[in-house]
C-alpha cells in the first residue's frame, strides 16, 4: 500500500512524496532492522523509517509543474520498490554478518585453548 502528499510552498515548485509501509521478514531481529535501515538511508531518494513490526519507506522529490507527476511517481514506486528488496537483503546480510562474527569469535577462543594446552604440554 502507498500513500501520497503533496505539498507546495508557493505555486511552485511541489514536492512530492510516496510513502509505503513494508513488512518485516517473519521472526525478524529488530537490531538487524535498524542495521538495514540505516544502511538503505544512504540513498538520496529514499528514507527507511524501523517501527515496531513494520517499516516506512519514504521517497520524495520536487516538481517544478504539476503535470511532471505522471512521469515521477512510476520512478518513485520504482526506487521504493527497489528498497524494498535491497531492506531485506541488508536484514540478510546483517544476519549472516552476525553469525560470522559469532563463528569467529568461537574459532578464536578455540585458537586460545589450543595455544594453552600447548603450552602446558610444553
Amino acid at each position: 500500500m502507498h500513500w501520497i502528499t503533496v505539498s507546495s510552498a508557493d505555486s511552485s515548485p511541489f514536492f512530492v512524496t510516496v510513502i509505503r509501509s513494508a513488512p518485516y521478514v517473519e521472526n525478524y531481529d529488530y537490531d538487524r532492522v535498524l542495521h538495514a535501515a540505516d544502511e538503505l538511508n544512504l540513498y538520496k531518494t529514499v528514507k527507511v523509517e524501523a517501527n515496531d513490526g513494520f517499516a516506512v519507506i519514504k521517497s520524495s522529490m520536487y516538481l517544478r509543474r504539476a503535470a511532471a507527476f505522471e512521469n515521477v511517481f512510476p520512478k518513485l514506486l520504482e526506487v521504493m520498490d527497489d528498497a524494498y528488496e535491497d531492506f531485506i537483503r541488508e536484514y540478510e546480510n546483517a544476519r549472516m554478518c552476525g553469525e560470522e562474527r559469532a563463528d569467529a569469535a568461537d574459532e578464536e577462543a578455540d585458537s586460545e585453548e589450543f595455544d594453552d594446552w600447548l603450552w602446558w604440554l610444553l
